[in-house]
């Protein structure tokens, strides 16, 4: 996905773990003012996608639990979902709270 607002470009990369709803997806926001963000947006069957892996990788004690740095959880990993969401957390004031800060 690319979008572009008057205050900001969005870029994703492409879904992983398909069906596309159980999977997760790094999201790039490109302030006007020159500042580059990312998180990673996940919907609740990704988490659980991610833990059930978990358990058979070892990690997060072998999916006891989960966690992302950045995370977002949408109810959808679609552009419509995804672009509400970051409009809310721009428009906020929680952007830097959530994504971190980007050199892409």
């Amino acid at each position: 996905m690319r979008r572009e607002t008057a205050k900001y470009l969005v870029q994703t990369s492409d879904v992983i773990n398909l069906p596309e709803n159980d999977g997760f997806v790094d999201v790039y926001v490109h302030m006007k003012g020159g500042k580059s963000y990312i998180a990673t947006f996940y919907t609740l069957a990704g988490i659980a996608n991610q833990m059930e892996l978990a358990k058979t990788t070892g990690e997060f004690c072998s999916g006891l639990y989960f966690v992302d740095h950045s995370m977002v959880i949408v109810e959808r990993l679609e552009d419509a979902c995804i672009m509400n969401a970051i409009e809310d957390i721009v428009s906020t004031g929680r952007l830097s709270k959530v994504f971190d800060e980007s050199v892409k």
